[in-house]
């Protein structure tokens, strides 16, 4: 029995896809599944994921005693009937292409796709995958400052448009309080906290709310309960705040006035709080794992 995940991401697209797999691949293990993991493309030095040069590699890796994990949707499709003869079985995670419909089982956190035929697909929010250390921080009863404060999170894409974007929002909004950004230092902004990552947990716990791009990152501070606002990056990221406003409609872009009320009414944070926290529980990962390993029996 064995699991071979693959997963794409960088510092440019964004991290999501890879946090989600190793989160993954650690409840694997933990279970004493051997699980291999790799990265499509180069191999990513800073976290210690082997690269995958090319789809045919996974051909030599398949047996009948192993489920590929698709966590990307750069694979061929001219590769897929390939991977089903060598594979048990083939599982894909949220938006894996045009190919999505020829797996053997789709779970797909997100509630909005079209796709849903021939393959047996999982959808909904409760298949978020949320990493260990902010399933802490659920845990925890989270205190704010008492001043204003406002993390902005741009995930992936280094450019700054998105982060001229909100500040821009923010102004419009007439938001004076502290102002915190997830990321490197950028001499273009020298009055705006920019935080590493080692900070990013202690800085999240603390700010009033937080602007998150639609990624990943709005699902983690949904978990605990923070409230947001939202504007997207990419085609993507838009489809998922969608989908999300059809369950939450309290996720207010910064550009629509209504933000207002997150930023000046106390009572809406903590409402929003409060919902938030029980639309994402935190056991997304434990779900999908036991569904896989339910596969073999």
């Amino acid at each position: 029995m064995k699991i071979v995940i693959v997963c794409i991401g960088s510092q440019k697209i964004g991290m999501g896809h890879i946090v989600r797999s190793l989160e993954l691949k650690n409840r694997f293990q933990k279970r004493k599944i051997k699980t291999e993991i790799f990265h499509y493309g180069k191999r990513m030095k800073n976290i210690n994921i082997p690269g995958l040069k090319s789809f045919a590699q996974l051909l030599k890796m398949g047996n009948n005693k192993t489920i590929l994990l698709l966590d990307t949707k750069e694979v061929g499709e001219e590769y897929i009937p390939k991977l089903k003869k060598r594979y048990f079985q083939i599982v894909g995670l949220e938006n894996t292409g045009k190919y999505r419909n020829a797996l053997n089982l789709i779970i797909d956190s997100n509630i909005n796709r079209k796709t849903r035929k021939k393959a047996t697909a999982l959808y909904g929010y409760k298949y978020v995958v949320i990493r260990k250390d902010i399933l802490k921080l659920k845990k925890e009863k989270i205190t704010t400052d008492t001043e204003m404060s406002c993390l902005i999170i741009p995930g992936g894409f280094g450019d700054y448009k998105w982060l001229k974007k909100v500040l821009r929002a923010l102004k419009r909004l007439s938001y004076n309080g502290k102002l915190y950004v997830a990321g490197k230092w950028n001499k273009r902004y020298p009055s705006i906290n920019f935080i590493p990552q080692s900070e990013y947990l202690k800085i999240l716990k603390r700010v009033s709310f937080v602007i998150v791009c639609g990624g990943l990152s709005m699902f983690e501070a949904l978990a605990i309960g923070k409230p947001m606002l939202a504007i997207p990056k990419n085609r993507e990221q838009k489809k998922n705040i969608e989908s999300l406003r059809k369950v939450f409609p309290y996720l207010y872009s910064p550009f629509d006035l209504k933000s207002k009320l997150m930023i000046y009414n106390r009572e809406f944070r903590e409402g929003f709080s409060r919902k938030a926290r029980r639309i994402i529980d935190g056991k997304g990962a434990e779900r999908i794992v036991s569904k896989i390993l339910s596969l073999w029996k």
